[in-house]
């Protein structure tokens, strides 16, 4: 489900974009520094619990090109998941991922790493998804800009050199991050520019999936899940899940139901 104002953002009626612009105007203010948001505040959250793999959702994926960027900024040491830091609880979550989709999805996942720079790892082993997260400590600010700006490019190159008869998946792109990125503009204004190359609304989804317990990360994905049409752009592609969703869905059922047919209807 998504983090959704239904009194602001669901309104009938002829004041519903003057509401919606509002309310998405409201966001925007409270995303601006406020001197009590420079202490953090650890949250102890419950353990996240695995439900059971939805099998129509599953095979709903196969049909789908899938990218995993995982935060690798310094604040993902922070140790507020049930004890855990947020990149160890991303770690063990990730290779219970791959347990589940290494058969149906075989060889197209693709992880990339993202903090200051960005690395990307095409076709990753299943079985090295836990190296994945030794290899990568984190370190350094969060510019998810620039990560996710080269992969949707990508995505459209490839897209455009099609020959006659020839499709290509739908891509769906998985955020994991703790917190607002660095560039909060510059990410809205891309994943804005996206929707205008596509051809449909089903061709890209993202999804953010927080971790962590950060209020004003919060604010700002769920802006970009409420009020990106409103801002310009031509499809709804963004979902957002909170600590508090994945810890009672679990990372991989959070990313199934970022293509099922209930979550888009819900959009």
């Amino acid at each position: 489900m998504s983090i959704r104002n239904s009194k602001n953002c669901n309104l009938r009626g002829k004041f519903k974009p003057l509401a919606t612009l509002a309310f998405c105007l409201s966001v925007s203010l409270s995303l601006l520094p406020i001197a009590s948001e420079a202490f953090s505040i650890a949250v102890i959250s419950p353990p996240p619990v695995q439900q059971p793999v939805d099998k129509v959702q599953l095979e709903n994926l196969k049909n789908h090109d899938v990218i995993v960027f995982v935060d690798a900024s310094h604040s993902m040491a922070i140790s507020d998941c049930a004890g855990q830091s947020r990149w160890q609880w991303c770690k063990e979550q990730s290779v219970a991922l791959g347990d589940t989709l290494k058969v149906p999805l075989g060889t197209h996942l693709k992880l990339v790493a993202f903090s200051e720079n960005f690395k990307v790892y095409p076709d990753i082993n299943w079985n090295s998804v836990a190296g994945f997260f030794e290899k990568n400590k984190p370190t350094g600010n969060t510019d998810a800009t620039r990560a996710i700006k080269s992969q949707l490019n990508q995505y459209f190159a490839a897209r455009k050199a099609l020959q006659p008869g020839q499709t290509m998946r739908p891509l769906l792109i998985a955020m994991i991050t703790d917190g607002s990125p660095d560039r909060p503009l510059s990410l809205k204004e891309t994943i804005i520019e996206a929707t205008k190359q596509m051809n449909d609304s089903n061709e890209v989804a993202i999804t953010f999936l927080q971790v962590g317990s950060d209020v004003k990360a919060t604010r700002y994905l769920q802006e970009l899940d409420d009020c990106l049409v409103s801002h310009k752009a031509r499809f709804d592609i963004v979902k957002t899940k909170t600590f508090a969703q994945l810890s009672q869905t679990g990372l991989v059922n959070a990313l199934l139901q970022s293509v099922s047919p209930t979550e888009l209807a819900s959009k």
